[in-house]
C-alpha cells in the first residue's frame, strides 16, 4: 500500500521509540542479568526493539525509494496482548507468523481438520525456521570463534511447541468459561499484559539458552552499546 499523509512523522516516532527501548533493554540486561525471569524479559525486550528498530528503518528506506508502505511487524506484544493467542496471532513478529501460517498452518489444517496438529505444525515450524536463522547468523557473524559454534540444539523447538500447547489450553478455557474469559479479557490495562507475559516467561529460557551459551545476546548488547 502507498503510504499516508503523515506516515512519516509516524515512522520516525516508531523509530526513535524502538531505539529508545534499545537503550532501556540494554541498561535493564546489564543490570537483571543474571535473574532468570528478568532477564529473560530483558532479553525479548532487546531482541523485539532491535528488530523493531531495523524493521521501521527499511520500511522507511522503501517508502522513500518506492513510495510504499510495508506492513507493521510487531504490535506491542509485551505491552498490549490481552493473551496468549493474541500475543502469538495478532502481535509478535507478523512477517514470521504469515510465512508460518501460510506454510503450515493452513495445509495441516485442511489436511487434518484438527486446529491442535495445525497449530503444533506451525510452532514446530516456527522453532525449526530460528534455529536455522540463528545458526546461520552465528556462523556468518564469527566463522572462527569456537564460542560462537552455535548447534542445533532443539531448545526453540521445544519453546515453541510448549507454546503451541499453552495456546491450545487458553483457546479450551476460552470455550470452558466464557464468563472467566470475560472477566478475564475486561482487565484494565496493564494486567492482561503482565498476565501474558507471565505465561510466556516461564519457558523463555528454552528459547534463550543456547544463544546466552555461544555470547550472541551479549554480542548483540554490545553491538547496541557501539552504535549508542
Amino acid at each position: 500500500a502507498k503510504p499516508a499523509a503523515g506516515d512519516v512523522m509516524t515512522k520516525t516516532a516508531k523509530l526513535g521509540l524502538a531505539v529508545a527501548c534499545c537503550t532501556l533493554s540494554v541498561f535493564a540486561f546489564t543490570r537483571y542479568a543474571d535473574n532468570l525471569l528478568l532477564g529473560v524479559y530483558c532479553q525479548a525486550a532487546l531482541f523485539v526493539s532491535i528488530m523493531e528498530t531495523l524493521f521501521v528503518a527499511n520500511s522507511m528506506l522503501i517508502a522513500s525509494v518506492f513510495n510504499y508502505q510495508c506492513l507493521s511487524n510487531f504490535n506491542s506484544p509485551m505491552m498490549m496482548s490481552k493473551g496468549l493467542n493474541d500475543f502469538w496471532g495478532k502481535r509478535w513478529n507478523m512477517t514470521v507468523h504469515r510465512m508460518l501460517k501460510s506454510l503450515y498452518f493452513q495445509p495441516v489444517m485442511e489436511a487434518t481438520g484438527s486446529r491442535l496438529i495445525a497449530t503444533c505444525a506451525a510452532f514446530v515450524g516456527s522453532g525449526l525456521f530460528h534455529e536455522a536463522a540463528f545458526y546461520l547468523t552465528v556462523q556468518a557473524a564469527d566463522k572462527e570463534t569456537s564460542r560462537m559454534a552455535l548447534k542445533f540444539t532443539g531448545w526453540q523447538t521445544a519453546f515453541f511447541l510448549t507454546s503451541s500447547f499453552l495456546c491450545y489450553v487458553e483457546r479450551l478455557v476460552q470455550k470452558n468459561f466464557p464468563k472467566l474469559t470475560k472477566n478475564l479479557n475486561s482487565m484494565p490495562w496493564p494486567v492482561a499484559p503482565l498476565l501474558t507475559t507471565a505465561l510466556v516467561l516461564p519457558t523463555g529460557f528454552l528459547f534463550t539458552v543456547p544463544l546466552v551459551e555461544v555470547g550472541f545476546v551479549d554480542s548483540c548488547v554490545r553491538s547496541v552499546i557501539r552504535v549508542e
